[in-house]
């Protein structure tokens, strides 16, 4: 009996590979786990929690489920002006786009962190870490302007500062570069949560931050943990 050429075997292959779908599977390989710094800044965790049905407030989401997002996560209203993104690193839970306004050059960001059980440092760590990020025109540091606020039974610290804006070296993406950015200002706030803290950190052009203040305090303020 004659064997059959190499050309027919070929041929005989690539029936096979066309019949069983085409290409073999190819796995895309996990992108490195980024470690958790001990305090909450770009790379770090925000909050959740509370609902109140605020103008704007059009949709709710929950943890995207970065970092081991516990089943506990909180769910909170996203502002309907925010573009939804996807996080850009697995210690962010949810990222959003916040559209510049008029005379702005760039848009704000707005990100939600969770480091895991008993990560992310103690809530006067991160409002320094924070605050270090900013400076005066003097080349000084910034004081925070920091309250707290009841929702939903928790304690949420929320925290506000503005001036020269320069980003952790630890920061996954968002942050603008090249040296200090004028007139910025961040929203933050830090929530507990059953096994750690949760951060929210928001930060943009001047302009358009204060044109997002209502829709920030209405998001914290929707922040809730559901059952």
């Amino acid at each position: 009996m004659q064997r059959p050429s190499t050309l027919a075997l070929a041929a005989l292959l690539s029936l096979s590979l066309l019949a069983c779908g085409g290409e073999p599977n190819r796995e895309a390989a996990a992108p490195p786990e980024p470690q958790a710094s001990s305090m909450a800044g770009e790379g770090q965790l925000p909050p959740g929690h509370p609902p109140t049905g605020s103008p704007g407030l059009v949709r709710s989401q929950a943890a995207a489920g970065g970092a081991g997002a516990p089943a506990s996560a909180p769910h909170w209203d996203v502002p309907g002006a925010w573009q939804v993104e996807t996080p850009a690193s697995r210690m962010r839970q949810a990222q959003y786009r916040v559209p510049a306004s008029a005379g702005d050059g760039s848009d704000g960001e707005c990100a939600v962190f969770y480091f895991g059980p008993g990560q992310g440092g103690d809530v006067e760590g991160n409002i320094m870490r924070w605050a270090s990020q900013f400076s005066t025109a003097e080349g000084g540091s910034r004081a925070p302007e920091v309250h707290t606020l009841e929702v939903a039974g928790q304690t949420v610290t929320r925290v506000e500062v503005s001036g020269a804006y320069t980003p952790s070296p630890m920061s996954m993406s968002g942050a603008p570069g090249g040296g200090p950015q004028p007139d910025y200002r961040l929203f933050g706030a830090i929530v507990p949560g059953p096994d750690a803290h949760w951060f929210i950190k928001c930060t943009g052009p001047e302009k358009t931050m204060e044109a997002n203040r209502a829709a920030f305090d209405g998001m914290i303020s929707s922040v809730r943990y559901d059952g």
